[in-house]
């Protein structure tokens, strides 16, 4: 080259990953991204983990396979809308049994239920008397088969093919809980409104 002089380089120093970003500016805000992604997984593996133990990835198709139109033997009344039948859940030895549709009086539970709210113990003990035999017969549905608590739901059957559910409602031992919906929901609701008519049960401390 004339003169002897060497071409000047067009760049006018090192390049920055980050468009106008200083290289210590780009690796801090890099190095943020990175602290929010790990944050942000470890959450949503913790939620995850969460749901699967509550049963929110439990197949509803196993459910249906395991328990649907099935007869099993009760482990035990925990009150009068909830049982436990002898079948392995998971971890556990027994399967927790929510009736689908159906909410009776709570037993105490303190300090949430400080005490036995009026027919809790009456319901608790009809659904014993049905289930004197020990034997239970499990309606599923397969749109859902569990609650966000990981218990199974279902229509309860006794060993003379009656519904624990419509006994409730009947005579006045629980209100239809309609906030799911469910196929018998209609159903519920007129058996619901009967026992209100008659002044059954807990609707016999009611004025309505």
């Amino acid at each position: 080259m004339a003169g002897g002089g060497k071409r000047k380089s067009s760049k006018t120093g090192p390049s920055t990953p980050g468009r106008g970003l200083s290289p210590t500016e780009w690796q801090s805000r890099r190095t943020q991204r990175i602290r929010i992604g790990l944050v942000l997984g470890v959450v949503a593996v913790i939620l995850l983990a969460r749901m699967d133990w509550r049963g929110g990835f439990r197949a509803s198709g196993d459910d249906m396979t395991r328990y649907h139109e099935r007869w099993f033997e009760v482990a035990h009344v925990i009150d009068g809308d909830t049982i436990r039948v002898r079948q392995p859940d998971g971890g556990d030895p027994t399967t927790r049994v929510r009736f689908w549709g159906v909410d009776t009086p709570e037993l105490a539970r303190p300090p949430r239920v400080p005490e036995d709210e009026p027919f809790a113990q009456e319901a608790k003990a009809r659904v014993e008397h049905w289930l004197a035999d020990g034997r239970v017969k499990l309606v599923l549905q397969a749109h859902q088969t569990r609650d966000v608590f990981g218990r199974l739901l279902a229509y309860p059957h006794d060993s003379q093919g009656r519904c624990l559910g419509e006994m409730l409602l009947a005579e006045g031992l629980a209100t239809a809980e309609d906030r799911f919906s469910h196929e018998r929901i209609d159903h519920f609701r007129r058996l619901e409104e009967e026992a209100r008519r008659k002044g059954l049960g807990i609707w016999s401390l009611r004025g309505d």
